[in-house]
């Protein structure tokens, strides 16, 4: 087996087959962490598995109608490029902020660019504070920086500060709810 066929799957050992049974033995039994997993393996093609972008959108779909955010952030992002699916701006955005809401970092980071940019959304940069703040809080730097630095050039001290309180505000109601950072 050479590096490309130990990375990207197209050769299938014993061990693989068997790790590909036991986790779609339990994404069949309904587990969204399985689900989501056994999503992103035909997404990347690991295990020897064939990359199935569709297939992968069925899986990560599963997981997502279960509130697993992992698997809400990988849908939105497939929504969001097309692949698996159709692109769909606005249904990247709806599963960008389910898992967002509960406090995904990634999510938190894709759905501020969406207000930044006004992709899929209405551009609105007080909002697109409010998530690149939260994601950066949970370590998400590189365009969240980015982005906040520009937001911060072009907002006026108000705007900044309604970002800020409205990424207070959720903070606030997450250690409320006794979420925490994933």
């Amino acid at each position: 087996m050479n590096l490309k066929e130990l990375l990207f799957g197209s050769k299938q050992s014993n061990a693989d087959r068997d790790l590909v049974a036991d986790l779609r033995a339990r994404a069949e039994e309904g587990d969204a962490h399985s689900q989501n997993e056994l999503g992103r393996a035909f997404f990347l093609g690991l295990f020897g598995l064939a990359k199935n972008e569709v297939e992968s959108v069925k899986w990560y779909l599963k997981a997502a109608e279960q509130n697993d955010p992992t698997a809400q952030y990988n849908l939105g992002w497939r929504y969001a490029d097309g692949r698996g699916v159709a692109m769909d701006k606005a249904e990247a955005v709806k599963w960008y902020r389910k898992a967002a809401e509960q406090n995904q970092p990634d999510a938190q980071a894709h759905l501020g660019y969406c207000y930044y940019t006004g992709t899929g959304v209405a551009k609105d940069w007080a909002e697109a504070y409010k998530w690149e703040d939260l994601a950066r809080a949970q370590g998400r730097h590189g365009l969240t920086k980015t982005i906040i630095a520009r937001l911060e050039k072009k907002l006026t001290a108000d705007q900044i500060a309604k970002g800020q309180k409205l990424s207070s505000e959720f903070k606030t109601a997450v250690i409320a709810n006794g979420q925490r950072a994933r």
